[in-house]
């Protein structure tokens, strides 16, 4: 068994690391362009180009899992929604068990195509987890803006289908979360043909790092189960 993990809006995927490090089965990291390892290469700014660059990434290392965990936080849990359908089709022998985090429903539309820096930075300091201060280093707030202003756009331009996927699903929600709240949460339900649970966890959208005890553990049950 495999964990491909897909990065949230302005992040490296390296920041699962806390919630994924020995796991107990091999997890693959997927990072985007323009993030992380991968910082000299061009942001993307369309969701059809973010995903044909995850599908690429996919192809050459799943190989032939029997079972593959899909993890994925807010832009990284629909990622992980079209990895699946995608891995439907070209791994239809690979059972899924998806893992969205911090996500609404995938038909409902995420509209955060901002028009002015201003507009990215009062984002941030709505949503962000920075310490003090850090935003007013005008090296950091230059590259981190337009890092997460392209991931804003590729959100934005996510077209949904229609078409279900066959996986096992896990949603995580955070109670107080005002990007994905748990009721819209549950439309995920109607996409996802097979055993499908809600877990509601105390924080906003970034419960996921505050309950990384408690997660990492519900992860790791999985696995056994699964295995």
């Amino acid at each position: 068994m495999k964990i491909i993990a897909f990065p949230y809006s302005g992040s490296s995927v390296r920041s699962y690391v806390p919630l994924l490090k020995n796991i107990g089965c091999d997890v693959l990291y997927y990072e985007a362009p323009g993030h992380g390892n991968r910082v000299n290469e061009p942001l993307l700014h369309s969701f059809d180009e973010y995903l044909r660059e995850a599908q690429n990434y996919v192809y050459e290392n799943l190989n032939m899992e029997k079972n593959v965990i899909l993890f994925g936080h807010s832009l990284g849990g629909v990622t992980a929604f079209e990895i699946a359908k995608y891995i439907n089709t070209v791994f239809p022998a690979t059972k899924v068990i998806l893992i969205i985090s911090g996500r609404n429903g995938p038909d409902y539309r995420h509209d955060m195509k901002f028009k002015t820096e201003k507009d990215v930075i009062d984002f941030i300091e709505k949503f962000g987890n920075f310490p003090d201060g850090l935003l007013e280093n005008p090296s950091f707030r230059r590259a981190y803006v337009n890092l997460l202003w392209a991931d804003l756009d590729v959100i934005s331009t996510y077209d949904f289908k229609g078409r279900p996927v066959v996986a096992d699903g896990v949603l995580l929600s955070g109670e107080s979360d005002p990007i994905a709240d748990p009721i819209k949460m549950t439309n995920w339900h109607t996409y996802i043909i097979g055993a499908c649970e809600l877990k509601v966890y105390k924080g906003n959208h970034t419960f996921l790092f505050e309950n990384l005890r408690v997660i990492r553990t519900l992860i790791k049950n999985y696995i056994v189960y699964y295995n």
